[in-house]
Protein backbone atom coordinates (compact mmCIF):
# COMPACT_ATOMS: atom_id res chain seq x y z
CA UNK A 1 0.00 0.00 0.00
CA UNK A 2 2.90 2.37 0.68
CA UNK A 3 4.20 2.51 -2.48
CA UNK A 4 0.79 3.61 -3.60
CA UNK A 5 0.55 6.18 -1.20
CA UNK A 6 3.82 7.36 -2.76
CA UNK A 7 2.59 7.27 -6.60
CA UNK A 8 -0.44 9.56 -5.31
CA UNK A 9 1.34 12.38 -3.48
CA UNK A 10 4.48 12.52 -6.55
CA UNK A 11 1.56 12.64 -9.08
CA UNK A 12 -0.41 15.03 -6.85
CA UNK A 13 2.78 17.61 -6.86
CA UNK A 14 3.59 17.26 -10.32
CA UNK A 15 0.14 18.25 -11.32
CA UNK A 16 0.28 21.31 -8.61
CA UNK A 17 3.52 22.10 -9.82
CA UNK A 18 1.94 21.90 -13.56
CA UNK A 19 -1.00 23.70 -12.64
CA UNK A 20 1.01 26.91 -10.65
CA UNK A 21 3.32 26.93 -13.80
CA UNK A 22 0.42 27.14 -16.36
CA UNK A 23 -0.96 29.84 -13.96
CA UNK A 24 1.55 32.10 -13.73
CA UNK A 25 1.79 31.85 -17.51
CA UNK A 26 4.41 29.63 -18.09
CA UNK A 27 4.26 26.24 -20.11
CA UNK A 28 5.74 23.15 -20.35
CA UNK A 29 7.06 22.93 -23.29
CA UNK A 30 9.38 19.91 -24.28
CA UNK A 31 8.91 20.16 -28.60
CA UNK A 32 12.25 20.76 -30.42
CA UNK A 33 11.33 19.36 -33.74
CA UNK A 34 8.69 19.82 -36.64
CA UNK A 35 8.14 18.64 -40.23
CA UNK A 36 6.31 20.71 -42.92
CA UNK A 37 4.82 20.62 -46.24
CA UNK A 38 6.14 23.69 -47.75
CA UNK A 39 4.49 25.73 -50.73
CA UNK A 40 5.48 28.88 -52.20
CA UNK A 41 7.08 30.74 -55.17
CA UNK A 42 10.65 30.18 -55.96
CA UNK A 43 11.58 28.75 -53.18
CA UNK A 44 14.60 26.94 -51.63
CA UNK A 45 12.78 23.69 -51.83
CA UNK A 46 10.83 24.77 -55.46
CA UNK A 47 7.33 25.10 -55.49
CA UNK A 48 6.26 22.30 -53.36
CA UNK A 49 8.35 20.12 -50.67
CA UNK A 50 8.97 18.71 -47.76
CA UNK A 51 11.07 20.44 -44.50
CA UNK A 52 12.44 19.19 -41.10
CA UNK A 53 13.42 21.16 -38.88
CA UNK A 54 15.40 20.49 -35.64
CA UNK A 55 16.20 23.10 -32.79
CA UNK A 56 19.55 23.22 -31.13
CA UNK A 57 18.33 25.09 -27.83
CA UNK A 58 16.32 28.26 -27.50
CA UNK A 59 17.92 30.58 -30.67
CA UNK A 60 19.27 28.15 -32.70
CA UNK A 61 17.79 25.74 -35.03
CA UNK A 62 18.33 23.47 -38.30
CA UNK A 63 16.10 22.92 -41.23
CA UNK A 64 16.54 20.55 -44.69
CA UNK A 65 14.15 19.68 -47.09
CA UNK A 66 13.07 18.56 -50.71
CA UNK A 67 11.04 19.99 -53.40
CA UNK A 68 9.78 19.96 -56.61
CA UNK A 69 11.01 22.29 -58.80
CA UNK A 70 8.46 23.95 -61.18
CA UNK A 71 10.36 25.23 -64.34
CA UNK A 72 12.48 22.31 -64.36
CA UNK A 73 9.01 20.22 -63.81
CA UNK A 74 7.49 21.74 -66.78
CA UNK A 75 11.38 21.30 -68.98
CA UNK A 76 10.33 17.37 -68.85
CA UNK A 77 14.07 16.94 -69.89
CA UNK A 78 15.60 16.98 -66.10
CA UNK A 79 14.71 15.49 -62.77
CA UNK A 80 12.80 18.47 -60.62
CA UNK A 81 14.34 16.98 -57.25
CA UNK A 82 15.64 20.63 -55.34
CA UNK A 83 17.23 20.29 -52.08
CA UNK A 84 18.05 22.77 -49.37
CA UNK A 85 19.73 23.02 -45.80
CA UNK A 86 19.57 25.91 -43.74
CA UNK A 87 20.85 27.23 -39.89
CA UNK A 88 18.74 29.54 -38.31
CA UNK A 89 18.98 32.19 -35.21
CA UNK A 90 15.50 32.38 -33.26
CA UNK A 91 14.06 35.29 -31.67
CA UNK A 92 11.28 35.42 -29.29
CA UNK A 93 9.46 35.59 -26.26
CA UNK A 94 8.60 31.78 -26.04
CA UNK A 95 9.00 27.98 -28.10
CA UNK A 96 5.91 28.39 -29.30
CA UNK A 97 6.12 31.94 -31.16
CA UNK A 98 9.61 33.26 -32.95
CA UNK A 99 10.98 35.00 -35.54
CA UNK A 100 13.49 32.99 -37.60
CA UNK A 101 16.62 34.30 -39.97
CA UNK A 102 18.98 32.41 -41.68
CA UNK A 103 20.99 31.89 -44.16
CA UNK A 104 21.74 28.55 -46.19
CA UNK A 105 22.63 26.60 -49.29
CA UNK A 106 19.68 24.60 -52.19
CA UNK A 107 20.50 23.53 -55.71
CA UNK A 108 18.46 21.98 -58.43
CA UNK A 109 17.62 22.10 -61.88
CA UNK A 110 16.13 25.10 -63.87
CA UNK A 111 14.31 24.71 -67.13
CA UNK A 112 15.10 26.88 -70.12
CA UNK A 113 11.72 27.29 -70.79
CA UNK A 114 10.98 30.71 -73.43
CA UNK A 115 8.77 33.07 -72.73
CA UNK A 116 7.39 32.84 -76.43
CA UNK A 117 7.45 29.55 -78.47
CA UNK A 118 10.70 28.29 -80.19
CA UNK A 119 11.87 25.30 -82.03
CA UNK A 120 10.85 22.96 -78.89
CA UNK A 121 7.22 24.12 -79.32
CA UNK A 122 7.03 21.44 -82.53
CA UNK A 123 7.57 18.26 -80.17
CA UNK A 124 4.45 16.51 -78.21
CA UNK A 125 5.18 17.26 -75.51
CA UNK A 126 7.79 20.36 -75.37
CA UNK A 127 11.01 19.45 -73.81
CA UNK A 128 13.54 22.54 -72.68
CA UNK A 129 16.79 21.62 -71.38
CA UNK A 130 17.46 22.03 -67.94
CA UNK A 131 20.76 23.24 -65.91
CA UNK A 132 21.72 22.34 -62.67
CA UNK A 133 22.06 25.65 -60.29
CA UNK A 134 23.71 26.17 -57.23
CA UNK A 135 22.09 29.31 -54.70
CA UNK A 136 22.60 30.86 -51.39
CA UNK A 137 19.56 31.74 -49.98
CA UNK A 138 18.89 34.71 -47.37
CA UNK A 139 15.63 34.51 -45.44
CA UNK A 140 13.20 36.17 -42.35
CA UNK A 141 10.25 34.12 -41.23
CA UNK A 142 8.28 33.37 -38.60
CA UNK A 143 7.42 30.26 -36.89
CA UNK A 144 4.04 29.23 -34.67
CA UNK A 145 3.64 25.77 -32.49
CA UNK A 146 0.36 25.28 -31.35
CA UNK A 147 -0.07 23.09 -28.15
CA UNK A 148 -2.06 20.37 -30.20
CA UNK A 149 1.80 19.69 -32.27
CA UNK A 150 0.26 21.59 -35.33
CA UNK A 151 2.89 23.98 -36.65
CA UNK A 152 2.99 26.90 -39.37
CA UNK A 153 5.88 28.53 -40.73
CA UNK A 154 6.04 31.30 -43.34
CA UNK A 155 8.81 33.17 -44.89
CA UNK A 156 10.74 35.67 -47.49
CA UNK A 157 13.88 35.30 -48.93
CA UNK A 158 16.38 36.48 -51.57
CA UNK A 159 18.29 33.76 -53.44
CA UNK A 160 21.58 34.56 -55.59
CA UNK A 161 22.93 31.96 -57.66
CA UNK A 162 24.80 30.24 -60.36
CA UNK A 163 25.06 27.67 -62.83
CA UNK A 164 26.85 24.81 -61.85
CA UNK A 165 28.84 24.01 -65.16
CA UNK A 166 29.53 27.94 -65.60
CA UNK A 167 29.79 30.47 -63.00
CA UNK A 168 29.36 33.52 -64.91
CA UNK A 169 25.61 32.88 -65.25
CA UNK A 170 24.03 34.03 -62.11
CA UNK A 171 20.82 34.70 -61.13
CA UNK A 172 19.49 36.69 -58.06
CA UNK A 173 15.70 36.23 -57.27
CA UNK A 174 12.98 37.19 -54.45
CA UNK A 175 10.97 34.18 -52.63
CA UNK A 176 8.13 33.56 -50.66
CA UNK A 177 6.62 30.85 -49.06
CA UNK A 178 4.53 28.84 -46.11
CA UNK A 179 4.69 25.42 -44.66
CA UNK A 180 1.84 23.57 -42.61
CA UNK A 181 2.67 20.63 -40.67
CA UNK A 182 3.33 19.05 -37.45
CA UNK A 183 5.77 19.46 -34.29
CA UNK A 184 6.85 16.65 -31.88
Amino acid sequence: MKPFAVLAVVAACALSARRAHAETGGELWNRSSAFYGVVGFATPLGFAGIEGVHRFGSVFEMSAGLGAGLSAALAHSGSPLQWAVMPRLRFGENERNTLTMGVGASGGNIGDIPLFCDEYCDQQPPSYPTHYWLWANFEVGGEHWWRNHLALRYFVGYAQGCQADDCRSTLGMPYFGFGFGRAF
